[in-house]
């Protein structure tokens, strides 16, 4: 994946981390306990620079998990088709602009990037004939014009 086209919130999440490492990093790094003191005022240095760590490192804990639920709950809900292009909304199972079948390259078992040749229109019919629809999943044909699911395999037609 292209980190030039992640997300907002990814970047936030990196940005988060790294200065919360560089914060932990610092003190660590500043904790002058070397300097001639007494061994006890040296321990209580060592461990109030341990304590600080600690602390910085629980926070951002709770910083990323938060941050991490806010990512998780604000993914993006479209994806792209595959033919051509267009941004369909997630559970959509036929693309609106060339007809591409998510369900059937699913039940045939492609992937999101193997395009399907888009689903064939329907052929007019003849003056005079009644008004029959096909379903897309079983392919039964003689479905009434009214109706809203197949009989056969109860899917939306």
């Amino acid at each position: 994946m292209n980190p030039l086209r992640w997300r907002k919130m990814t970047w936030l999440l990196l940005i988060f981390s790294g200065v919360m490492f560089a914060w932990m990093a610092a003190a660590v790094s500043q904790a002058d306990c070397e300097e001639e003191i007494s061994g006890a005022s040296q321990a209580g240095c060592e461990a109030g620079t341990g304590i600080g760590v600690i602390l910085l490192f629980f926070i951002w804990l709770i910083g990323f998990l938060v941050l991490s639920v806010i990512w998780f709950m604000t993914r993006r809900q479209k994806r792209l088709c595959p033919v051509c292009g267009t941004t369909v909304k997630e559970g959509a199972i036929v693309c609106k602009k060339c007809g591409y079948d998510f369900a059937a390259a699913a039940a045939q078992g492609l992937g999101v990037g193997s395009p399907m040749p888009p689903r064939q229109k329907s052929v007019p019919a003849p003056q005079g004939a009644a008004l029959r629809r096909s379903c897309r999943q079983c392919g039964e044909q003689d479905i009434d014009p009214g109706a809203k699911y197949c009989p056969n395999c109860g899917n939306g037609v």
